[in-house]
């Protein structure tokens, strides 16, 4: 079975199209009413809420690829797939590790109506989300220990020009997209989760 996590302020909604042919995939959206502070925390209320068994394989776009790092950390996930995504903080953007002490000071509810006039998807589903739960995971994204080495088998697509966070130098793939190639690139993103991750078939390998 393939559980399929969203990012911070999306929901099911941001994987469309081709995503939606996929077999055996389940599409999960972010507990309601939620109080988790930590990645942790989240990925304990997420294996609880759809009972995530051992022997699955994960998939999560930025925030939720994190959150499916930290599950591979208490079940046996067979494969976890990252679709612009980090495996630690190390690898978000330096200028908005800089920031992050801030986050406290940041008018969220503000922040989400401004989203709101965006004429996209995306700007609607983050209008939309708990102003806690954005504040707690945008602190603890910067907080979380990250994915030690050799836990499980981890693929990685990502974006050429993501300014959230930069291409990873063990990115298997490379898209010429943003933080958003879930959206944006989705028939690529699909081809290179059915490949099983191969370069060989996916889309901008990058070069040997």
């Amino acid at each position: 079975m393939i559980y399929v996590l969203p990012g911070m302020g999306a929901t099911p909604q941001m994987y469309a199209g081709p995503w939606r042919e996929i077999p055996d995939c389940c599409f999960l959206d972010w507990p309601a009413g939620g109080k988790e502070k930590s990645i942790s925390d989240l990925a304990l209320r997420m294996i609880d809420n759809a009972a995530i068994p051992d022997g699955a394989t994960l998939v999560g776009s930025s925030l939720g690829g994190m959150v499916a790092c930290e599950i591979a950390q208490i079940r046996r996930i067979e494969r976890v797939f990252l679709i612009g995504s980090a495996r630690k903080k190390e690898e978000m953007n330096t200028f908005l590790r800089l920031l992050y002490p801030l986050i406290d000071w940041v008018p969220m509810v503000a922040f989400q109506r401004a989203c709101g006039g965006f004429p996209t998807v995306l700007g609607q589903m983050i209008r939309q989300s708990d102003p806690e739960f954005l504040r707690n995971m945008s602190r603890a994204i910067f907080e979380w220990d990250g994915l030690p080495p050799g836990v499980t088998t981890v693929h990685r697509i990502h974006g050429r020009r993501d300014l959230m966070i930069p291409p990873p130098g063990d990115g298997e793939a490379l898209l010429d997209g943003g933080h958003l190639i879930a959206m944006t690139h989705a028939t690529e993103c699909v081809r290179f989760l059915l490949s099983g991750g191969s370069t060989t078939t996916s889309p901008e390998p990058r070069p040997v």
